[in-house]
């Protein structure tokens, strides 16, 4: 039996349409983020966020880029790979 664990933590997020460049990313600075992919012209993007382990990281992420005025929406994405 496998068991797994959180390896990979990305946020998906949907800024609104007059949100700036600058803006876009302070948001992923905010959260110690990383661009990884998304769509850029329509302002949807798939945000790194490191976390301990246990799920904190990318709820407190998620939480924070939702209160921000140019953020539509943010969703965690949990990936999951196998314990060895």
């Amino acid at each position: 039996m496998r068991f797994f664990s959180f390896a990979t933590l990305i946020v998906g997020v949907q800024f609104t349409s007059d949100a700036t460049a600058s803006q876009r990313q302070s948001a992923i600075d905010l959260i110690s983020g990383r661009f990884i992919g998304g769509h850029r012209a329509a302002g949807i993007y798939l945000v790194r966020v490191e976390d301990p382990g246990d799920g904190s990281s990318i709820m407190r992420a998620v939480e924070r880029l939702e209160a921000l005025p140019f953020v539509a929406g943010a969703t965690p994405d949990l990936a999951t790979t196998p314990n060895d």
